[in-house]
């Protein structure tokens, strides 16, 4: 006799299903709130439940929960996507709501031409060129007075 279920079935009895149509993971959580699943060592149990019910996960890509719930396994609210793709969807953090902004705070649009990357203490951020040219602009009107 197996010493475990086979992972289909470990999948449909730890999930429960929600109002929401989210099948909820009841098995343990990480820190992050993703469902684990010990499978070809520890593995996600959305990764595990979209490899078992839609198919391999390619190289370099990621899954991305549609209905934004951590704990969903349910395949038709998973998606394979580029990390990118997943940070633009997300608004878990400051990087991702910064990721999706279009215009800085003065209203320029953030365009190849009209945006640098300016290293700070906490990475790299955006920067508005425009925006950088009228601190500069008063800056030496500034110092000219």
């Amino acid at each position: 006799m197996p010493r475990f279920k086979p992972v289909p079935d470990r999948l449909r009895d730890l999930s429960v299903d929600d109002p929401n149509g989210c099948r909820v993971w009841r098995g343990s959580l990480d820190k992050c709130g993703y469902g684990k699943v010990n499978w070809k060592r520890d593995t996600l149990a959305h990764r595990a439940a979209y490899i078992v019910f839609v198919g391999d996960i390619p190289p370099n890509m990621e899954i991305d929960h549609l209905c934004k719930n951590r704990a969903c396994i349910n395949p038709r609210h998973l998606e394979c996507v580029s990390h990118a793709e997943n940070v633009q969807r997300g608004d878990y953090t400051l990087n991702h709501r910064n990721a999706r902004k279009s215009h800085c705070i003065r209203g320029h649009e953030f365009t190849s031409a009209n945006t640098v990357l300016e290293k700070t203490a906490s990475g790299t951020a955006r920067k508005c060129r425009e925006c950088r040219r009228m601190r500069q602009r008063q800056n030496w009107a500034e110092r000219a007075a």
